[in-house]
């Protein structure tokens, strides 16, 4: 079961990351 969750943790991770990216660019273009 904790492995489980340390896995949707990662993935979460992962994903915020990638949105972090995509926020960080718009934000770029508007300075």
């Amino acid at each position: 079961m904790e492995q489980k969750v340390a896995i949707m943790k990662l993935k979460a991770d992962l994903q915020c990351r990638k949105c972090y990216k995509k926020v960080k660019k718009v934000l770029c273009k508007y300075p």
